[in-house]
């Protein structure tokens, strides 16, 4: 048997091009078409990653540029992964002259598969520095104390994700996949969104999101939370994170949500969890090796058999460094027993040295060091060896094998790769990893030693309780904590998020609205005309209101239509709520073919037809007409709103709004709620059921 075919659009339109203002869409003589699957996401697409900073950096050596890795967890997690899938990196190069810029550009597309995105160093001062890191850094880590919004700087990053997009339209080439990361480009989605409708766009937070109370601190909130959902997906570390950003999606924009998904104009956007990995093999792998080993070999001659706990953290107020040395000075202080046996290593790496909040971190820490190694210090042991300086690769790694314990302790942490990279290096499965509740590895790494760190006497009690812990237990831990990132590591996470993604576009593909063009039109005009029978279903929304209306109508008229089955062209299913309406439609259709038949009418008895007409229909499939019009009554929210608040129906109010809604056959896939946006219907659902495809 044929299917019949199926044409389904929303309510931005109707057949006869008269204009329709139940949608609020100002269309005038245009119809929406669902749009066939043809923006899937897939592996032969590229994948277009945009990030603030590159993967490399660029230096002025003695014989010109040179390419160095970039250090953070961004660039360290997708560097192995962006080059094995063929990847795109778009990003911040630095500061970079402008009689270099031309060499650079070269240079990176050449050597690593990157295009530069060239910021002057004015716009990144007040970009990067400014608003970036002055008022969202703060504020997404619970610190809106030391959050600025000065309007120079929410210019400055305005402009400077407008460079992005610039940049990235240049490179982008239809079916290309975009994945921007992280808290500078948060407007970046709404850019390449107007500039690139069809563009599959995922973006993903590495920071946390804060909860709706704390976020509309920002004066700029609103335009930031509809730029992220300008996103197909919106990638977050945490369950927690997830619901803080769909509760803000609530709360100020209107959005519900179902399990994360929303529906945003006439596309899907879904928010998800993604707990970020790490490269497992090649940390796991890489302590094997003859550099690495010689590196934990000096490490261990230089402390012997001393006890050592390593706390490894970027120079930031959010890693809560100054509290993680006063919980060490507090274990000297309650266990003197240790004294001489233990020898921490604090590894500062620094960070935006400019700032001022961060210099004075610098003087905090050095000061707590300073008065620690005073105070319990001997002439053959220090408690703690600071190091304030950038860590190579092999250095990293050894420290992370020989070291005893990892002592991380973040007030705020989006996730914290550093202490799953502790555990990869473990492949003895020996070690005691101690770790912030507030960070998002803590979610995952459960068999860890999970502490407060606001909380000194609880930190220096896990301490102690790390340095006793017997092997087997230290192994029993490990090993359930390394399976876990092992099986869920940078691939897993990257593939995920990409199959996600290319099931939200499909999705919205599915029920996506294009506009009618005139091939089309003729098209399903023609196919309408030639049908040998027709099925319309009608609903109609606002069951309490149409309740009074039918029966104010009935008053009025005497009785509802003949509701006997008709033989003719059209079978109609329809609503028993607004019977009186119908002929106002046939007459429209007539009018429309340019036909003087006339029409006889079905009524469909239950009371509740959405829910029963579809049952109905699933029994009527074997003697399904030659085209299927999935239709819906069309009225103006404004108009419905008006109406309702009236004390009393009278005939006239009934025809003046009949008039006003000025209703026609609409062929919809959801209905049109008040604010606006449309909502998948059961019409969408029965054409999913059949299998049915849109024409193309």
């Amino acid at each position: 048997m044929r299917h019949p075919q199926v044409y389904s659009c929303c309510r931005g339109g109707h057949i006869s091009g008269v204009r329709d203002e139940a949608s609020g869409l100002g269309l005038l003589g245009q119809t929406r078409l669902v749009a066939p699957l043809n923006g899937e996401v897939g592996m032969d697409s590229r994948l277009l990653i945009v990030s603030n900073r590159l993967p490399v950096t660029i230096r002025k050596g003695n014989s010109g540029l040179d390419l160095y890795p970039s250090s953070g967890g961004l660039a360290t997690g997708l560097s192995s992964v962006y080059k094995e899938r063929g990847a795109l990196w778009i990003g911040w190069p630095g500061v970079v002259s402008k009689q270099n810029r031309k060499e650079v550009e070269a240079r990176l597309g050449a050597e690593v598969n990157c295009h530069p995105v060239f910021i002057s160093a004015r716009l990144a001062e007040r970009y990067y520095e400014g608003f970036s890191n002055k008022a969202l850094w703060p504020l997404f880590h619970s610190f809106p104390e030391y959050a600025q919004y000065l309007a120079d700087e929410w210019e400055a990053y305005k402009q400077a994700n407008s460079l992005f997009c610039e940049r990235i339209t240049k490179i982008a080439k239809p079916g290309d996949t975009i994945w921007v990361h992280d808290y500078h480009l948060m407007l970046l989605p709404k850019y390449l969104r107007a500039v690139l409708p069809d563009t599959s766009i995922g973006f993903f937070l590495h920071i946390p999101f804060p909860h709706y109370d704390m976020f509309r601190l920002m004066p700029q909130h609103r335009e930031i939370l509809e730029s992220l959902l300008a996103s197909d997906l919106i990638g977050f570390h945490t369950y927690d994170y997830v619901q803080a950003f769909l509760g803000s999606a609530r709360r100020l924009l209107g959005y519900d949500n179902r399990l994360g998904q929303m529906f945003v104009g006439h596309r899907v956007v879904q928010a998800d969890v993604f707990p970020m990995g790490i490269d497992f093999a090649r940390f796991s792998n890489l302590v094997q090796q003859e550099d690495v080993q010689l590196e934990v070999a000096k490490t261990k001659k230089r402390f012997g058999s001393r006890k050592l706990v390593f706390a490894l953290s970027r120079q930031d107020y959010t890693k809560g460094i100054p509290k993680g040395l006063e919980a060490i000075e507090e274990f000297f202080e309650k266990n003197p027993d240790w004294l001489g046996e233990v020898v921490c290593v604090l590894v500062m790496v620094p960070s935006r040295q400019r700032v001022e909040r961060y210099a004075n971190l610098k003087k905090e820490v050095d000061a707590l060091v300073g008065r620690i190694n005073s105070k319990y210090g001997r002439l053959d042991w220090t408690p703690i060896n600071y190091i304030y300086r950038y860590l190579t690769f092999e250095e990293l790694v050894a420290l992370y094998a020989s070291a005893d314990v990892a002592l991380i302790t973040p007030l705020r942490d989006g996730m914290n790769l550093v202490a799953k990279e502790y555990l990869a290096v473990k492949t003895d499965c020996k070690g005691v990893l101690i770790l912030s509740e507030m960070t998002g590895a803590a979610k995952e790494l459960l068999e860890a030693l999970i502490v407060n760190p606001n909380n000194k006497e609880e930190v220096a009690a896990a301490l102690q309780k790390a340095l006793l812990m017997p092997e087997e237990e230290q192994i029993r831990r490990n090993r359930i904590m390394r399976q876990r990132l092992e099986s869920f590591d940078i691939r897993h996470w990257t593939g995920r998020f990409l199959q996600e993604l290319s099931e939200c576009v499909s999705l919205s593909n599915t029920l996506s609205i294009k506009l009618l063009d005139p091939a089309r039109r003729t098209k399903l005009m023609e196919d309408y005309s030639q049908a040998s029978r027709r099925l319309i279903l009608l609903d109609y929304d606002g069951i309490h209101f149409l309740d009074l209306l039918n029966r104010e109508i009935t008053r009025t008229e005497g009785e509802r239509l003949d509701p006997e089955r008709g033989s003719g062209r059209f079978t109609i299913w329809y609503d028993p709520y607004a019977p009186s309406l119908l002929p106002k439609i046939l007459k429209r259709v007539d009018r429309m073919l340019g036909s003087n038949e006339t029409c006889r009418n079905d009524k469909v008895k239950q009371k509740y037809a959405d829910a029963k007409i579809q049952h109905k229909i699933l029994s009527y499939y074997d003697d399904m007409p030659d085209l299927l019009v999935a239709a819906d009554l069309l009225i103006p929210p404004v108009a419905y709103r008006d109406f309702i608040k009236r004390d009393k129906f009278y005939r006239e109010d009934i025809l003046a709004f009949a008039k006003e809604v000025d209703i026609a056959p609409g062929i919809v896939v959801g209905r049109l709620q008040h604010d606006g946006h449309i909502k998948p219907d059961w019409h969408n659902k029965l054409r999913r059921r059949f299998q049915l495809m849109p024409q193309s």
